[in-house]
C-alpha cells in the first residue's frame, strides 16, 4: 500500500454560489474565499479565473479583483 502526502498549498481559492448549474445566458453569481495552506484568510489581492463549460472548453477569462473584505462577482454566462 502507498501513502501519498498532501502536496502543501500556499494559497487555495474556494467558491461557492446558490446553484450548482447554470444555462447559458444565466446570471451566475460567485463567492470566493482566499486562503493559505493553514486556512488563514490571505491579504485581498487579484486571482485569475476561467469559466469552463462542462466540456471543459474555456467561456470566459478575467482576473477577479476583489472589492475588500468580500468577493463577490456576477457573471453573464
Amino acid at each position: 500500500m502507498r501513502y501519498f502526502r498532501a502536496r502543501r498549498l500556499r494559497k487555495q481559492f474556494f467558491t461557492f454560489g446558490p446553484r450548482d448549474l447554470y444555462r447559458p445566458g444565466e446570471l451566475l453569481l460567485v463567492n470566493g474565499l482566499l486562503r493559505d495552506g493553514d486556512g488563514n484568510p490571505v491579504k485581498t489581492q487579484p486571482v485569475k479565473v476561467d469559466v469552463l463549460k462542462t466540456d471543459g472548453q474555456v467561456v470566459r477569462s478575467f482576473v477577479w479583483q476583489p472589492r475588500k473584505p468580500k468577493w463577490l462577482i456576477s457573471i453573464s454566462i
